[in-house]
C-alpha cells in the first residue's frame, strides 16, 4: 500500500508527521506500506533525513493543488492500495487495513472515505481517502476545489471533494463515531478507524460554526481560539490517552 500526505506551511508539521508515522507503523502491520509526503511550499528539513519525500511544489498553491500532485504520484506507481491522509489524520485502530477491505467487499464498495455530516457535508472528505489500484486510475477521482454543490442544509458550498459526489454509491462512508466529543467538528474519530483533528495546520475555523453559526444555541464559539490550543497541546503531549478518551 502507498500512503501519502500533503504538508503545507505550519508551525506544527514536525508534530503531525511524528504522530502519523507512529500511528501508521503501530496500526498497519497487516500489509506492507510506503509512507510518503508531498511538500507543498515547505522544506524537507522540517521532517528529518529519513522522511520519504515523493514530490514537492515550490510554493503553497493550496491543498487541492497538492492533492492533485499526490494523485499523479499515486497513479504512476504500482502499489495495490492507496491511502490519502491529511497531515492531521492517522489510523487509530490496529488492523484497520483488513477491517476496511473486508467491509468494502461485503458492501461491494470501491472507496472508503469520511462523510462529515457533522459539518453538514455530503462529499467524501480527502482526510482519509482509501482505494485500490483499479480505482486510483478512475478519472472521477478529483480533488479540485472549483466544484460547487449543495450541502445537507441546502446551501451551496465549494470545497475539495465536491467533484466526487457522483461516486457516493461506490463509497463506504466512514461516519463520525466519537463516544465523547470535545468539539462539534474538530477532534473527530471516523468509523473508529481514523482520527482527524481538523484544521490542524490552518486557522481553527469551521463552516458549521463560522458561516452558519449552526450551534449557537449550545456551543460557545467564542472559545474557539482557546480550545484550538488546548486540543492541540493535549494531543501532542499524550496522543494515546487523548484519542482513547474520544473512543
Amino acid at each position: 500500500m502507498f500512503v501519502g500526505s500533503v504538508y503545507a506551511p505550519s508551525p506544527w508539521n514536525r508534530d503531525w508527521y511524528r504522530l502519523q508515522r507512529t500511528f501508521l507503523e503501530r496500526n498497519t502491520r497487516d500489509v506492507e506500506f510506503r509512507f510518503g509526503i508531498l511538500l507543498n511550499g515547505v522544506d524537507a528539513s522540517d521532517f528529518g533525513t529519513d522522511a520519504d519525500v515523493v514530490g514537492s511544489c515550490s510554493s503553497n498553491a493550496g491543498h487541492a493543488a497538492g492533492m492533485a500532485e499526490l494523485l499523479a504520484v499515486f497513479r504512476k506507481s504500482d502499489f495495490s492500495h492507496f491511502l490519502f491522509l491529511d497531515s492531521d489524520c492517522f489510523p487509530v485502530r490496529a488492523g484497520w487495513f483488513s477491517i476496511l477491505r473486508s467491509q468494502m467487499e461485503r458492501f461491494r464498495k470501491r472507496i472508503a472515505a469520511p462523510i462529515r455530516a457533522e459539518n453538514l457535508d455530503r462529499f467524501p472528505h480527502p482526510c482519509a481517502f482509501f482505494c485500490d489500484s483499479a480505482v486510483i486510475q478512475d478519472s472521477r477521482i478529483d480533488f479540485a476545489n472549483g466544484h460547487s454543490a449543495a450541502n445537507i442544509l441546502g446551501e451551496t458550498i465549494t470545497d475539495v471533494g465536491n467533484a466526487m459526489l457522483p461516486l457516493l454509491p461506490e463509497i463506504l462512508p466512514l461516519m463520525r463515531t466519537n463516544r465523547f466529543n470535545r468539539h462539534p467538528v474538530a477532534a473527530g474519530v471516523y468509523h473508529h478507524v481514523f482520527y482527524h483533528h481538523g484544521a490542524g495546520s490552518r486557522s481553527f475555523v469551521f463552516r458549521l460554526l463560522d458561516r452558519y453559526n449552526y450551534c449557537e444555541h449550545w456551543w460557545p464559539s467564542d472559545r474557539e481560539e482557546l480550545l484550538a490550543k488546548e486540543l492541540r497541546e493535549e494531543l501532542f503531549s499524550q496522543p494515546d490517552a487523548f484519542v482513547s478518551s474520544l473512543m
